[in-house]
């Protein structure tokens, strides 16, 4: 599979995650302890992972626009 094919895999699962954590998080009193590892906590590992793996997919964008050599 082709960089840009597992990108558009996982931008927009990345972009759900990141809405799911504040709405879970907040809501800790209403869905109990055990719901809550895996409500929150589970995806918040799985979105820190597809960050990772997002940073890495495009470690040459990073690099070419952040560690510039100056002339």
């Amino acid at each position: 599979m082709k960089k840009a094919a597992w990108l558009r895999i996982t931008i927009p699962i990345m972009a759900f995650l990141i809405i799911w954590q504040p709405v879970t998080g907040l809501n800790l009193d209403r869905i109990g302890d055990r719901l809550f590892l895996y409500a929150h906590v589970l995806p918040g590992a799985l979105l820190v992972i597809l960050a990772l793996f997002h940073i890495g997919m495009n470690w040459t964008w990073v690099v070419h626009n952040y560690f510039k050599k100056r002339k």
